[in-house]
Formats: C-alpha cells, structure tokens, sequence
C-alpha cells in the first residue's frame, strides 16, 4: 500500500501531526508505533488506562518503554534513566500524561531563529486548547 504521508511515532505530537494530516480527505497518512497494538480501551493494560503514574509502566524492562540509558559526562558522574514511552500515547502514556507548557523566552528564541509562527503569542491560543482536551 501506498501513502501520501508516514508519521513515525503514535506519541502526543505523532498523533495531533497525523489527525490533523489526515483532515485533507485527499491525503493517505499512515502512522506508526512501535508499541504493542491495542485495538480497543478494553485491552489497553490497567497501568496506563487511568493516565496516572505508574512505576510498572517505565521499569527497564517494561513492554511500553524503550529504556533508553543517558550516560555519563564530565558534570553528571551517573548513568541517567531515562523512561521513554513505546505505546500509542508516546512517553505521555506511562508519566501520568503529564504535559507541561514551556515559558515564553523559549517559543520566543526558537521563532527568533527565523520562524515567527513559534512565538509565544501565536502559539498561546493552541495551548489554551490544550488544557481543554
């Protein structure tokens, strides 16, 4: 099969890229995800369902987490853990899908970058949305 489009990643930002892709009824979007597949909320596993934290869902070895390991450097002596979500849902799905809004210097530099479409005033009505669904 052929598509217009591929996403590749069901997280937060996968999912909203390919919803709104796939608006355009001419447009073919497939999106992917490497986590197991749930086809509906009755089999969606008990420790991701509620949306709360939950230590099973990013153990190391946790069939929804990549278990990705920072290593170290010269300020940080340690390995760093750190729980990336591997399920439709993305890293939202197992950290309680918390979602926290960056301050504006940030949205401001990136436009500052030569996209004015990321600064803050522009982007706040979107995030407004945000906090609705």
């Amino acid at each position: 099969m052929k598509y217009d489009v591929i996403v590749v990643g069901a997280g937060s930002a996968g999912c909203a890229m390919a919803a709104r892709l796939s608006e355009d009824l001419e447009r073919s979007v497939l999106l992917l995800e490497a986590g197991p597949d749930y086809p509906d909320i009755d089999t969606y596993p008990e420790d991701l369902k509620n949306g709360y934290y939950s230590e099973l869902a990013s153990l190391h070895d946790a069939p929804h987490n990549w278990s990705f390991v920072g290593k170290p450097t010269d300020d940080r002596p340690n390995d760093m853990y750190a729980p990336r979500g591997k399920v439709v849902g993305g890293t939202s799905a197992i950290n309680g899908q918390v979602f926290l809004r960056g301050v504006p210097e940030d949205y401001d530099s990136w436009a500052a970058e030569g996209n004015d479409e990321w600064e803050y005033v522009k982007l706040l009505p979107f995030c407004v949305g945000w906090r609705r669904t």
